[in-house]
């Protein structure tokens, strides 16, 4: 376990080990989480031009869309709960 402290301006800085290991650059997105006893940081993945190219061209209705999506990130954060 790494240890890290929180600058006034509520910064974190995380270590280069595992910045690497991750593949963190400067401006990386995180979505963050409050999972009560422990907070996590969560890289935000960025479509690249070829894996969003045709993206929108479907035949489902934006709310289905949205609902699927909304599915994926619940599971998501369960499994991520039971880690």
């Amino acid at each position: 376990m790494k240890k890290t402290t929180i600058t006034r301006k509520g910064q974190v800085v995380i270590p280069a080990e595992i910045r690497k290991r991750h593949n963190i650059q400067p401006g990386q997105k995180f979505s963050v989480h409050d999972l009560g006893e422990e907070i996590r940081l969560i890289p935000v993945k960025a479509l690249s031009i070829e894996e969003a190219r045709g993206w929108l061209k479907t035949e489902k209705q934006v709310s289905k869309l949205l609902a699927e999506a909304r599915n994926l990130e619940e599971e998501h954060a369960a499994r991520l709960r039971s880690l």
